[in-house]
């Protein structure tokens, strides 16, 4: 296995799911973080540190046409502060990405014991680790 195999592994995930849902990828994570935390109203400071991206970059994919059609936002009383939530299309969609996700997850998995599946998934966040310790020593 090459390390870019994970990129054409990502890519083939992110084309099946906009194929499947016409969402992108910043859709695509706003929806299923919504979808984690059952659609609960964030504040953007938190949204965006939930999603490590700035707030910046937040609000700009925020403004983006399709994705405004899939939330609202709310003003904090007493506060300049704004909420972030799903509105009913945006649930919808999290409810659709569940499916597509779990129908994947199928496509890939389906024919293998969960041991193996489960040692996967430790390789992978141990991998996701080694990676993120390294860039904090490179920082």
């Amino acid at each position: 296995m090459q390390v870019l195999d994970f990129a054409d592994i990502a890519t083939e995930i992110k084309s099946y799911i906009f194929h499947e849902l016409k969402l992108t990828s910043s859709q695509t994570r706003l929806v299923y973080y919504f979808l984690q935390n059952d659609n609960q109203a964030l504040k953007m400071g938190d949204l965006a540190a939930g999603l490590n991206i700035s707030l910046s970059t937040l609000s700009r994919q925020l403004n983006q046409a399709k994705t405004a059609t899939l939330i609202e936002v709310a003003k904090v009383p007493g506060n300049s502060a704004k909420t972030i939530r799903l509105n009913e299309t945006g649930w919808k969609q999290a409810l659709a990405l569940k499916k597509v996700l779990a129908d994947l997850q199928e496509r890939i998995f389906g024919d293998w014991v969960t041991q193996d599946v489960t040692r996967f998934s430790e390789q992978l966040v141990e991998i996701s680790g080694r990676l993120q310790a390294s860039d904090e020593q490179n920082q």
